[in-house]
């Protein structure tokens, strides 16, 4: 410890402070749904997590049916086993605001880069930029809910290479639309029933 320098022991304990703040935060899922269980197994399958190629599943179906309640209890499930995770909610709301996807982009890679504060992207070419330089060796969770429209997964780099994001590395995508999940290029849909609850 004598040895290192003041800046990398300080990064050193903010890392691992920041690790067990995150280790106890958990996304706001209804923990009486009926058939919840299903769903997740389901998803596990698809997601095949123990595999070092980088996936990217959709979820796909009308409204209301629980798309977004599948992917938090996923997103909670698995985040603990990936070196930075991510959950970007009702991407398509926020993308209609005022430059809505450079802040999705600044909140992607802040949580990704774990700054404490946050990453100031000016431009959507910039963001774009950012995640395919340095996302590329790192293994990450990413959860892009509530996709409408091909700017918003051109935004994540989610449209083309995937050696973007490091060996390993999940993707969600979820959405109303079909033709998405094709554009992204997933690797499976998952299309569930309406959750109960």
């Amino acid at each position: 410890m004598f040895g290192r320098p003041q800046g990398e022991l300080v990064k050193e304990v903010v890392s691992k402070v920041w690790g067990e703040l995150k280790r106890n935060y958990s996304l706001v899922v209804n923990d009486c749904l009926v058939g919840i269980d299903d769903h997740v197994e389901e998803m596990m399958k698809l997601l095949s997590v123990n595999s070092d190629d980088v996936r990217i599943v959709g979820i796909c179906g009308m409204g209301g049916i629980g798309k977004t309640t599948v992917a938090k209890v996923i997103y909670d499930k698995l985040s603990r086993q990936f070196h930075s995770h991510c959950f970007l909610e009702d991407v398509s709301k926020t993308a209609q605001q005022h430059n809505g996807l450079v802040h999705l982009q600044n909140q992607l890679i802040s949580s990704i880069l774990k700054q404490g504060r946050p990453v100031l992207i000016g431009s959507m070419d910039d963001g774009i930029n950012a995640i395919k330089h340095r996302f590329s060796g790192k293994k990450v969770l990413v959860v892009v809910d509530g996709v409408d429209h091909r700017d918003q997964l051109h935004a994540f780099a989610l449209l083309g290479k995937r050696d973007w994001f490091g060996s390993g590395s999940r993707v969600i995508v979820t959405t109303r639309i079909q033709e998405i999940l094709k554009l992204a290029e997933v690797n499976s849909t998952y299309e569930p029933k309406e959750l109960i609850p």
